[in-house]
Formats: C-alpha cells, sequence, structure tokens
C-alpha cells in the first residue's frame, strides 16, 4: 500500500489512478481500447465531464475483492457524489457504492 487513499481522474481519453505516499508513488493509465478478439479485455469510457475523486485505499481493497466473481466491471463516477462499481455475474449484478473523500475546504 502506498498510500491510503487512491485518486482517480477521469478524461475523454483516459482514466488515471494515482496513489502518492510517503513510500511512494504510483500510477496506472488505462486508455480506451477494443480488443475485437477477446471483447471482455475492452475498455470503454463514457464521459459526460471530467472527473477527479479520491477513495479511501483501504475500501477499494475491499470492492476490488469481488473481481475474483466477475470478468468484467463498470465504475460509474459523479462529481461530489458516491462511486459505483459494478460486477457482471451469471444470475444478475454485485454493487458496491462508495463515497469519495472530500477536502475539509469544500
Amino acid at each position: 500500500t502506498l498510500s491510503e487513499s487512491l485518486n482517480i481522474v477521469v478524461t475523454k481519453d483516459s482514466v488515471k489512478f494515482n496513489a502518492d505516499g510517503q513510500i511512494g508513488t504510483g500510477s496506472v493509465i488505462l486508455k480506451s481500447f477494443t480488443d475485437m478478439e477477446n471483447p471482455n479485455e475492452s475498455i470503454r469510457i463514457a464521459l459526460e465531464k471530467p472527473v477527479d475523486l479520491s477513495f479511501g485505499a483501504k475500501y477499494l481493497n475491499d470492492i476490488a475483492k469481488a473481481a475474483t466473481l466477475s470478468s468484467t466491471v463498470s465504475l460509474k463516477l459523479t462529481d461530489k457524489a458516491p462511486a459505483l462499481f459494478e460486477f457482471k455475474l451469471p444470475s444478475g449484478h454485485l454493487r458496491y457504492y462508495l463515497a469519495p473523500k472530500f477536502d475539509d475546504e469544500e
């Protein structure tokens, strides 16, 4: 764990996951693409307006454990509102809602 929080920045071209802590920094950038041979490996970004949110890493780690249940995950982010993490299952959906961290100044 690099940080207590994970920053997610969504633009029309990419999704950037960034962690910045005392022991180091790390980031992963995902860009939209379609894999014709294996559609489950595709990344699709649908954007109305850019989003820049931070979430508690502890809670995201718990949500990420559900990835073993599904080959597809959808993240739905809105400025200053809980994020939706949706895993598609054969019998329906598994959904998690997580409120972002807000600065004290806001």
